[in-house]
């Protein structure tokens, strides 16, 4: 039977090649607070109903009560045809249930001139020497269509799972969202187990990376040049702020350092000032600077814990400056935070995936956790999906929300192996 599958799914290469480049060419961008993703659910949902399956197309927010959920990202958002596209595939019974999962938005183009010196048009889904170019190719429409393409594999061979297989492809992970993945389970779709898809370079993940965005705002006192003695300049206030944020980046990284499943990053717990903002062109100093910050958290870590050692951080740069001890920096967190998960290393899904690594051929690479956030807790938490989960995939995230966006074929075909084998040995087939 194992023979069959792995026939069947290399026979259905350039089927699901056509499959994905026509996923990949239809634009999904979320840019909050709107989205596209509606053409490419319907899309995915047009396929599955191909193989047979009915498709549940809803809106996160016409979930009844879920703007409640006290995890639910209260950022500004529209989701008029912004669908959730649920499918399940039910089993012949006495099976464990398994939940298959990922998001079909991709984060906006950036300059289109970056794309064309790149050679590959972010809509073209260029294909060449075995190798997918465009936005969504690596994250993660590639492995989305994996899931699809896994689910068919099992049908052309004649395969019957004996525990129900939920496929939830998710409206707005991007940026923080979360919302999508979290209706999916205040919807009462959830599972024995859960394997959400991104660009894991083919590892097993048993947990996640997660973070919050914060905006940070240094006021100075403005006065026109010729009068700079009398002023307070906001940009040279923020960099007193930012070498005490430095520092905690030093001393969050020394607390991870041995811990086994991040130990594989040199900066595991990055505190990132991606901008800094401050001044005009009108001749005076400066009166407001303002930063963005990533602040990332990890598995064992609270809300609480992370944005307290925050303020601490900012309280020392205040400790020896007048200025910024009677104007404090002003903090404004964007969203919720991302909370970072983690699955116990014993979980049978853990293993269950293992097996279907070595039945496809592949090694097995030492478990780590994800190196950045995603939805994977609003599976996994309590007081949401309240599901073990762990995130797989392929290819190199490095190239994810860039213009030299890839993910190579060989890596897409061995994913819905891996996840045609997990799905048999998890679920049991009758």
């Amino acid at each position: 039977m194992n023979h069959d599958i792995d026939a069947v799914i290399s026979s259905m290469q350039d089927e699901f090649i056509d499959f994905l480049r026509g996923l990949l060419r239809i634009p999904s961008v979320a840019e909050p607070p709107n989205g596209e993703e509606g053409a490419s659910q319907h899309y995915l949902a047009d396929k599955l109903q191909s193989l047979g399956l009915d498709v549940d197309l809803f809106q996160p927010d016409e979930v009844p009560n879920i703007t409640e959920h006290p995890l639910w990202n209260p950022a500004p958002k529209d989701y008029t045809d912004r669908p959730n596209a649920v499918s399940v595939w039910k089993g012949s019974g006495g099976g464990r249930s398994l939940l298959i999962t990922s998001h079909v938005d991709v984060v906006p183009l950036g300059p289109l001139e970056s794309w064309e010196k790149n050679g590959h048009g972010p809509w073209d889904a260029d294909m060449e020497e075995g190798v997918i170019y465009g936005r969504g190719a690596v994250d993660v429409k590639g492995g989305l269509a994996c899931l699809v393409g896994a689910i068919e594999a099992l049908k052309k061979v004649g395969i019957q799972p004996k525990g129900d297989v939920t496929f939830a492809s998710v409206v707005d992970e991007e940026h923080g969202g979360m919302n999508g993945s979290l209706a999916v389970v205040a919807k009462e779709y959830t599972a024995d187990a859960t394997v959400l898809i991104e660009p894991t370079d083919m590892v097993v993940c048993p947990g996640t990376q997660g973070g919050q965005q914060i905006y940070l705002y240094v006021r100075g006192k403005g006065v026109f040049l010729v009068d700079k003695h009398l002023g307070v300049d906001a940009i040279d206030k923020m960099y007193l702020v930012r070498k005490e944020l430095l520092q905690l980046e030093l001393n969050r990284n020394a607390e991870f350092q041995n811990e086994p499943l991040l130990c594989d990053l040199p900066l595991p717990a990055t505190v990132n000032i991606q901008t800094i903002k401050g001044g005009d062109m009108t001749g005076q100093v400066a009166d407001l600077c303002s930063s963005y910050i990533w602040y990332t958290a990890n598995p064992g870590e609270t809300e609480a814990k992370v944005m307290g050692e925050f303020q601490a951080a900012l309280d020392a740069a205040a400790a020896n400056d007048e200025w910024l001890q009677a104007h404090p920096a002003e903090t404004e967190v964007y969203g919720k935070f991302l909370d970072p998960c983690s699955t116990p290393l014993d979980s049978p899904i853990i293993g269950s995936m293992h097996r279907a690594i070595e039945q496809v051929g592949l090694p097995i690479k030492p478990l780590q956790y994800m190196k950045s956030g995603c939805d994977l807790s609003r599976f996994v938490l309590p007081e949401a999906g309240n599901m073990p989960g762990v995130v797989f995939g392929p290819g190199d995230a490095s190239t994810a929300h860039t213009s030299r966006e890839q993910v190579k074929v060989e890596d897409l075909m061995n994913t819905v192996r891996v996840m045609a084998h997990t799905i048999i040995d998890w679920c049991g087939v009758s």
